[in-house]
């Protein structure tokens, strides 16, 4: 995790896949939402044209007190500026456990260790959960319409 103003701790959730997530509470809310980022380098590249999927575990175990909900910009991205996006979306984290999707089709090449999954979360004030996360290269030919989106409830 990097950033200022916040606290993370491994905290033991026995209702989702895994049994553990990794919380972090945002004591201040940061200009850019990556003023706080969680981040995982991936050990897989992408081709152009191949499509990502991400699916995570998440809550809002203290929310935002102005929406009631949490609030993260979930991006595989390149690991260095110009920090070029393949998959991304804003995303609203509830208070119940939710399985969140996001999906991008590359525009480039990026080698192993060259990306990473980053869950920007320092736009507000919150307490966030992640739970376990996939990220998956689905290859080429694979329609984004045909893929999951949104959240499901636990």
């Amino acid at each position: 995790t990097h950033g200022q103003n916040y606290s993370a701790k491994v905290v033991r959730v026995p209702e989702i896949p895994g049994e553990y997530a990794y919380e972090v509470r945002v004591r201040q809310a940061g200009r850019n939402p990556w003023d706080i980022s969680v981040t995982a380098p991936l050990t897989a590249g992408v081709r152009v044209g191949d499509a990502v999927l991400v699916a995570f575990w998440a809550r809002a175990s203290v929310p935002a007190e102005d929406t009631g909900t949490g609030s993260a910009q979930v991006r595989v991205q390149q690991i260095g500026a110009p920090y070029t996006g393949i998959a991304e979306s804003p995303v609203t984290v509830n208070p119940g456990w939710q399985l969140h999707y996001v999906k991008g089709i590359a525009s480039g090449d990026h080698e192993a260790n060259a990306i990473n999954i980053a869950f920007n979360i320092a736009a507000k004030k919150q307490t966030l959960q992640f739970g376990q996360f996939y990220v998956m290269n689905l290859g080429q030919g694979v329609r984004l319409e045909d893929l999951p989106s949104g959240a499901e409830d636990l």
